[in-house]
């Protein structure tokens, strides 16, 4: 049998532009989704939902905040951070990426969930508040989770002035008014003055990194510094905002002066014991980013239990893989206010013990390379029981 050869036909299949537009959204729309809800750090989150509606002009229209309905200035944080400020409206506000803030946003939702479930009330208290972020986010949550009014409240210290501006025009934008109290103050030890750094001048209130420690370290701005009230913590710890309830979760963001607030004299250990149940403290220099002063205070003098560490400037090892971290991360969680938490969120690979990996070099301000040999390392740690 023959076969007969010819010229071979070549057939053309058109596709249809508007097809192809769908095929490319239907594909857009699985990627979006995938990396919004399924990646593993997200399973906490979706329990409050995903956001959408339309952006206030002049709002960051791609802020990890945005999930909650929290909206947030394009003005307030660096400008290049932001996803966009033209007004969009958003069919679905996506979770926040994995960073240096995925474990705030964590150890606020764990305080929030255990506070719900044991207590029906929840305290927040954050000190070097910025725009004062992480109060109106925790209010957020809280509202979102069903908290009844009146039965959260959080309180945001912040002394350099641009920023303290800030956090009064980001509480009253998301309406959080009753229930945000902003002290434009420093904390320190005891109540008192201290000197605090003025901003550049031209700087616009965008800096962050000033703070007591600043000038302790022998820096300066070219606009000098003043002094400013200063609550001492265990003040602050009972403000009569709390109702005399205790502090569910304790932000520390005060630029390396966390050893000089946190000095465990009697009356400070007393006042920590009693009111805080979580603490979680963002570390920011490396001579004393060991933690093992704060280890000491905490494990040794209180009994309390390590949950989280991870050096600043680091790549880590974490449960959700390899992080890079910016400023340091250590919390302990009060075994006598919040019973079972620590065991229920302690992960081995959430604590970096040995010497610091990844520093990169000079990093942000630093006018000198830091001397990493200073400091000292977490070796061993204990399981919660």
């Amino acid at each position: 049998m023959k076969i007969k050869k010819g010229p071979i036909k070549q057939v053309k299949i058109r596709i249809k532009p508007r097809i192809i537009c769908l095929f490319a959204g239907i594909l857009c729309a699985g990627i979006f989704i995938l990396f919004t809800t399924a990646l593993p750090h997200h399973k906490l989150f979706a329990a409050y939902g995903q956001w959408s509606g339309n952006v206030p002009k002049g709002c960051d229209d791609g802020h990890e905040s945005l999930f909650l309905g929290v909206f947030t200035a394009c003005s307030i944080q660096l400008a290049w951070k932001a996803g966009g400020c033209s007004g969009k409206n958003i069919a679905e506000a996506r979770y926040p990426p994995l960073s240096d803030h995925t474990f705030e946003w964590f150890d606020i939702i764990h305080a929030l969930e255990y506070a719900a479930v044991n207590r029906g009330s929840f305290n927040m208290l954050e000190l070097g508040a910025g725009w004062a972020k992480w109060a109106v986010d925790g209010m957020a949550l809280a509202k979102r989770r069903g908290f009844s009014p009146g039965s959260f409240h959080a309180v945001g210290v912040e002394a350099q002035d641009q920023h303290c501006a800030w956090a009064h025009e980001h509480i009253e934008r998301n309406d959080f008014k009753n229930d945000i109290t902003l002290l434009c103050a420093a904390v320190s030890h005891e109540d008192g003055f201290v000197e605090f750094p003025s901003a550049e001048v031209n700087d616009q209130g965008s800096r962050y990194g000033l703070g007591v420690q600043y000038l302790l370290d022998g820096k300066k701005t070219s606009s000098g510094s003043k002094k400013v009230k200063a609550y001492g913590i265990c003040t602050l710890l009972n403000l009569p905002e709390f109702n005399d309830r205790q502090i569910d979760l304790l932000s520390l963001d005060v630029q390396s002066y966390e050893h000089a607030i946190l000095k465990p004299t009697p009356e400070t250990l007393e006042c920590l014991r009693r009111k805080v149940a979580v603490i979680h403290i963002s570390l920011h220099r490396v001579e004393e980013n060991d933690a093992r002063g704060l280890a000491n205070t905490f494990i040794r003098l209180l009994g309390w239990d390590l949950v989280r560490y991870f050096p600043l400037y680091t790549n880590c090892d974490t449960q959700f893989g390899k992080m890079e971290f910016t400023d340091g991360v250590i919390t302990f969680v009060n075994p006598a206010l919040a019973p079972g938490l620590a065991k229920e969120i302690f992960h081995t690979k959430n604590i970096h013990i040995g010497k610091y990996t990844g520093y990169k070099g000079k990093k942000m301000h630093e006018t000198v390379t830091p001397d990493w040999g200073k400091g000292d390392y977490i070796t061993d740690i204990q399981k919660p029981a």
